[in-house]
């Protein structure tokens, strides 16, 4: 929707950075697609939540389908379509058809694990894991199978033990144009990204996230795997609560857990 989209893209590339876009794809037209191709985008995440909308989320395979072939048919870039399984996920056989149709047209798939609306990570059922592993197994070419291992921990309700490089490698943007580490954790640091200097980049690559074991944000996994056995972090900033031990609730809910 941004107006200047493609100029800023064009910018990034002109950096001699990589440029990632998501979107939730739908106004991908032809032409659109065409000049995403010409600014130089490079990959291109859309994430789609079921097959038919519902009153949850109206990002459907069934709204989307058509402009997912445009993208198939025009795109010059990698498009890599996301799927989610967990909390709020009515019908958990949806992530595997929109898998399917991923692989069909020549893209790439993922899956996450989404959190609760109380912010806890429930552990993914039997027929949920089974869903989970044959979605790895269609989706094991390319990019996506980088942060496999943290998936398969978030799926099973485990921990990870990771450096997050948040506000380094990572740099999420709100709408304010202020540096946060994620979506998930907005007002660290909260800095104009025109004022955000070299200083502040290896501060936070230098900082620990109280956070990491239980985040479920792909993208950071990502990003920050480069220096995953680099420099060890000091100084931890403790956002949101404190993670705290997981226990069972009546449900079989683990609680207690950071996103």
């Amino acid at each position: 929707m941004h107006p200047e989209l493609e100029a800023i893209i064009a910018h990034i590339r002109k950096k001699g950075m990589l440029v990632g876009l998501i979107s939730n794809g739908y106004l991908m037209s032809r032409k659109r697609i065409r000049s995403l191709n010409e600014a130089g985008l490079e990959h291109l995440q859309i994430s789609i939540d079921n097959v038919q909308p519902d009153d949850i989320s109206k990002k459907s395979l069934k709204v989307l389908d058509k402009k997912l072939r445009y993208l198939a048919e025009c795109a010059d870039f990698k498009v890599n379509i996301n799927s989610v399984l967990g909390s709020g996920v009515a019908n958990p056989e949806d992530a595997l058809t929109i898998g399917k149709r991923a692989v069909e047209l020549g893209f790439t798939c993922t899956v996450g694990v989404i959190h609760d609306d109380s912010g806890h990570l429930k552990p993914l059922s039997s027929k949920e894991i089974e869903i989970f592993h044959q979605l790895k197994e269609i989706g094991k070419k390319g990019y996506p199978k980088i942060n496999r291992y943290f998936q398969e921990n978030l799926a099973k309700g485990k921990p990870n033990n990771w450096r997050c490089r948040a506000g380094a490698r990572y740099l999420y943007l709100c709408e304010d144009g202020l540096v946060h580490y994620c979506s998930q954790q907005r007002g660290y640091p909260a800095i104009p990204v025109e004022e955000y200097t070299v200083e502040d980049i290896r501060r936070e690559y230098l900082t620990e996230k109280s956070c990491a074991p239980y985040c479920t944000i792909s993208c950071v996994h990502q990003a920050s795997t480069a220096d995953f056995w680099r420099d060890p972090q000091i100084g931890a900033r403790h956002v949101a609560e404190p993670p705290t031990p997981p226990t069972e609730s009546p449900e079989g809910r683990l609680v207690g857990l950071d996103t």
